[in-house]
């Protein structure tokens, strides 16, 4: 865990804090300022670190200046513990550091020693003496009256025992927190308060994360540190990401990234903001950070990290149609991941090499020692005197050994083979759903359009002949009525021509709503207040329009589409819901148009599948339009339907895998 190891660096960047110059030999000046400039420094140079560490510790042993030596080794401990991994060397250096403390009285550190040697005991899977270990430090720590120090042992304590027993492991952080705040180490606190967030985002508690991740963020601001500063707000990006909250997600990943200097935290982050996109299928985007995310892994040589990044933008290059570079990351991936598992190997050889080594040096005693001795010179003599067989041996082992290679390779070739052909045919897949997803939107167009033009026509001829044919019966009626005074009295006369006038109106009405003339001459806001307008006179709905920005002029088939699906919405609020309340209201974001219809009526199961044709007709115009749709409801408390339009200067030609 990232905080629990900036934790360990903390100590490992320690200073000459409280130590007279007198006391300082001027070679362990320069080689400890070196040591720590390098660790320090945001491109890590660890063989330069080690380079001067070594240095510094072989010099003090040389002049058997305890003090020096116990501080170097206990430097040495950390490179290897915190930097490459290596638990055995942890519990080496620091076993040699905290007996040179002990010899001179140094408790401070002595203590400090012990911790590092729980952390290297549990690592190395010896949990009985890890906790010895922690044990005896935290006495000492309150012995010599240095309980402000506690927090850090509570840290590791924690971090050790968390796969093992997780209630312990949070009760440990609390304590160190709680201890942090009472002594005030700011430092220690932000540590344990990144470490809280954790917990209460695995226990899937994102209001009690933000509580730590808002202090967190007030500590790192008042110490300066921006790493620090960095994974607060990488944590609160996790928080607004449980919330479903785009924009927050997105600008605290960029706020973490502007924050740190580390070029590899900063592709850590780009590499999670690259998920996150691909996660909600903005693949372009997703595209554009993996890129820059490669970009600063091959600068530092993070070859993890690496395999990382290329496992995540296979995705977003597939989805966004870009096969063939797809296909190229994917060859890359391959070749990386067997690059690391062949240096995992190598490492856990020389790790599984290094604990047998110590722990036979701790079974041997002097005796013993003198015994294998002896058997060695023994075995000398014997190999002296059976050298040509054993050449002959040599010889077997060696042809052994190259045939078991050669059949090794030949596996690996087989497989990538194997994993090509199934590349390919997966290729061939995409390109085929592809071919299926623009033929299913050429469909839908021509069946939108044929709609469209349909609907006009009936309503040209409705308004053209049967409006023609109510005008001539009007026109008649009043001139019979003029000619003759009893019949303008008569009451079969006067309700005719309301007759004729009332099926007159419902003519005009039936022709608006099959194609309003409003939509072609004023655009698309008057057209849908129109609308409202009508509905509010003609039924008993208060139905309520609010509109924030909308001044973008939408092609004429864009808009026709927008207005039915609204029109649509509407009235099943109307005719099924039995609402009495609806609100409208349209937002016009950078890329995107988004409308919201909530209606106070019956609701309905969402899960259930829909029957009726209204939402089908208006999922078909929505896939028409490249636009998502949510649908939010429960029976007896209304139904909220929003949707995501993109503008028309995103809206792309008809061809599958393109993101909105």
């Amino acid at each position: 865990m990232k905080w629990f190891r900036y934790s360990l660096l903390v100590f490992l960047m320690l200073g000459l804090e409280g130590v007279p110059r007198a006391q300082v030999n001027e070679f362990y000046q320069d080689s400890l300022h070196l040591a720590l400039s390098y660790g320090a420094a945001d491109s890590l140079d660890q063989e330069a670190l080690l380079e001067h560490l070594m240095q510094g510790i072989g010099q003090s042993r040389d002049l058997q200046q305890d003090y020096w030596h116990a501080r170097f080794a206990l430097r040495i401990a950390l490179y290897y513990g915190v930097l490459t991994g290596r638990p055995d060397s942890l519990y080496k250096y620091s076993l040699e550091a905290r007996e040179k403390f002990r010899a001179i009285g140094r408790q401070l550190e002595e203590a400090r020693a012990m911790m590092f040697l729980g952390i290297a005991e549990f690592q190395l899977g010896h949990e009985e003496p890890a906790m010895q270990w922690y044990t005896a430090a935290g006495d000492l720590y309150q012995e010599i009256g240095a309980d402000s120090l506690l927090a850090s042992l509570y840290i590791n304590i924690g971090h050790s025992i968390k796969e093992v027993d997780y209630p312990l492991y949070i009760e440990y952080l609390k304590k160190a927190n709680s201890l942090s705040r009472q002594f005030n180490e700011p430092r220690q606190e932000a540590i344990t308060c990144l470490g809280l967030t954790d917990v209460y985002l695995e226990k899937n508690d994102p209001d009690s994360a933000k509580i730590y991740i808002d202090r967190a963020i007030i500590l790192s601001r008042e110490l300066d540190d921006s790493q620090l500063l960095s994974y607060s707000y990488r944590n609160l990006a996790i928080t607004e990401k449980s919330k479903n909250n785009r924009v927050g997600v997105v600008q605290n990943y960029q706020s973490a990234i502007n924050s740190t200097k580390n070029l590899r935290d900063k592709a850590i982050f780009y590499t999670q903001l690259g998920e996150y996109y691909s996660d909600i299928e903005w693949h372009h985007s997703a595209d554009s950070v993996l890129q820059i995310a490669e970009s600063l892994a091959r600068e530092i040589g993070a070859s993890q990290l690496l395999e990382l990044i290329y496992g995540a933008w296979r995705r977003p290059l597939e989805k966004s149609g870009q096969l063939k570079q797809a296909l190229a990351i994917s060859n890359l991936y391959i070749d990386l991941k067997d690059s690391l598992h062949n240096e995992n190997v190598r490492a856990t050889v020389a790790e599984l090499t290094s604990k047998y080594e110590i722990e036979l040096k701790e079974k041997e005693n002097s005796k013993l020692l003198a015994t294998n001795i002896q058997q060695e010179l023994d075995i000398t003599k014997l190999n002296l005197a059976n050298r040509n067989r054993l050449f002959l041996i040599l010889i077997l082992s060696a042809f052994i050994i190259s045939g078991w290679l050669f059949y090794l390779n030949r596996q690996k070739s087989s497989q990538q083979k194997l994993k090509i052909a199934q590349q390919d045919a997966h290729i061939q897949k995409q390109q085929l759903l592809a071919i299926q997803k623009d033929q299913e939107l050429v469909a839908i167009k021509s069946i939108v359009q044929g709609q469209e033009q349909e609907r006009g026509r009936i309503a040209k001829e409705l308004h053209d002949g049967l409006g023609g044919i109510f005008s001539t019966i009007k026109l008649s009626l009043d001139h019979i009525t003029k000619k003759s005074e009893r019949l303008d009295e008569h009451q079969s006369i006067a309700h005719s021509r309301s007759l004729v006038d009332k099926a007159g109106k419902e003519l005009r009405r039936i022709a608006q709503n099959m194609m309003p003339s409003t939509l072609s001459k004023f655009g698309l806001l008057v057209a849908v207040e129109d609308l409202v307008d009508e509905m509010n006179i003609q039924s008993q709905v208060e139905v309520s329009f609010q509109h924030y920005q909308v001044d973008l002029e939408f092609p004429e088939d864009m808009s026709l589409s927008i207005y039915r699906i609204i029109q649509e919405l509407l009235h099943n609020a109307v005719k099924h819901a039995e609402a009495t309340e609806i609100l409208l209201q349209m937002v016009q974001h950078d890329n995107h148009l988004e409308i919201v219809v909530e209606d106070n009526g019956k609701g309905f199961d969402v899960s259930e599948p829909r029957q009726g044709a209204g939402l089908l007709n208006v999922e078909s115009r929505l896939i028409y339009l490249n636009a998502n749709m949510k649908i939010e409801s429960e029976k007896g408390n209304g139904a909220s339907i929003s949707l995501e339009l993109p503008l028309p200067d995103t809206i792309p030609e008809i061809s599958a895998g393109q993101e909105p």
